[in-house]
C-alpha cells in the first residue's frame, strides 16, 4: 500500500530478484558467494527488498495474499516502486502450535532500493525488522568484444551477446573487493579459436570498461603463446 489513503498494495513477488533485461549480472568467485539469509541480492532500482526469517511451517500473508515460498529463510521482491515514494507492507505469519493457530503481524515500510530484514520468534512472541535505507552500491563492468565472442566472468560463462557487454551486481559491499577476477574472451579469428583471459581486480561500486577487439584479442593471444613457448625451453 502506498503512503495515500485508497492506494492499492504493491505485488510482492515470493522470489529473487534478477538484474534488468538488458544487463547481465556479475557473476561472483565462488568463494565470495555470500551466505544465507541474505539482502545481498542483485536488486533493479524500482524495487524492494524482504528478507523474512520465520519458523519453517509457517504461512505467510504479504498485504492480506498468501504467499509460496518455503523454508525458514523466505525472499520477496515488490517491483514497480517509484523513487522517493514510501509503501507499507502488511506481513503476517501464521503457525499451527498444538492445533491452535498463532498469528504475528508486522508492518514494513519501505521505498524502491530498500531492503529489510525481518525475523519473526513465534516461540518468544518477538518480532524484529531491520531495514537498510541505503540501496546497496552497484559495481558495474563493460566489455567491448566481437560480436561473436564468448564470454567467461570467475570461471562462468555469460549469456549477453553483442559487441557490448554490460555487467553489474550489488554483491559487493561498500570498502571490499573481488580479488584477482578472471575475464575469459573465446572468438573465432582467421577460422581458429581465439582465447584471451585477463584478471582485475573488481571494487564495490567502481565502473570498469575494456576493449577486446580483433586485433587486441590476436595481440595478447600471441603474446601469451610466446610466453608459453619461452616457458618450455
Amino acid at each position: 500500500m502506498g503512503t495515500q489513503p485508497g492506494t492499492s498494495y504493491r505485488i510482492i513477488d515470493d522470489r529473487p530478484a534478477g538484474a534488468a533485461p538488458s544487463t547481465e549480472t556479475i557473476q561472483a568467485p565462488e568463494a565470495a558467494a555470500p551466505e544465507k539469509p541474505t539482502t545481498r541480492l542483485q536488486l533493479p532500482t524500482d524495487a524492494a527488498l524482504m528478507v523474512l526469517t520465520v519458523p519453517s511451517d509457517a504461512a505467510v500473508f504479504v498485504n492480506g495474499s498468501a504467499t509460496t515460498a518455503t523454508g525458514a529463510i523466505r525472499h520477496y521482491v515488490s517491483r514497480g516502486l517509484e523513487a522517493g515514494k514510501q509503501y507499507e507492507f502488511q506481513v503476517r505469519i501464521v503457525v499451527d502450535r498444538n492445533g491452535s493457530s498463532v498469528e504475528d503481524t508486522k508492518l514494513v515500510s519501505l521505498s524502491a532500493g530498500d531492503r529489510a530484514a525481518i525475523s519473526f520468534n513465534s516461540n518468544r512472541g518477538e518480532t524484529t525488522a531491520d531495514v537498510e535505507s541505503n540501496p546497496a552500491v552497484t559495481t558495474s563492468l563493460t566489455l567491448h568484444v566481437p560480436e561473436s565472442a564468448t564470454v567467461w566472468l570467475a570461471g562462468n560463462e555469460t549469456g549477453s551477446t553483442g559487441n557490448v557487454r554490460l555487467f553489474e551486481t550489488t554483491a559487493l559491499d561498500a570498502g571490499r573487493s573481488w580479488k584477482n577476477y578472471e575475464i575469459r574472451i573465446s572468438t573465432m579469428i582467421d577460422g581458429e579459436e581465439t582465447v584471451v583471459s585477463k584478471i582485475i581486480d573488481l571494487v564495490a561500486g567502481g565502473s570498469i570498461e575494456l576493449t577486446f577487439d580483433s586485433m587486441t584479442l590476436n595481440s595478447e593471444a600471441s603474446i601469451a603463446a610466446h610466453n608459453a613457448a619461452v616457458s618450455l625451453r
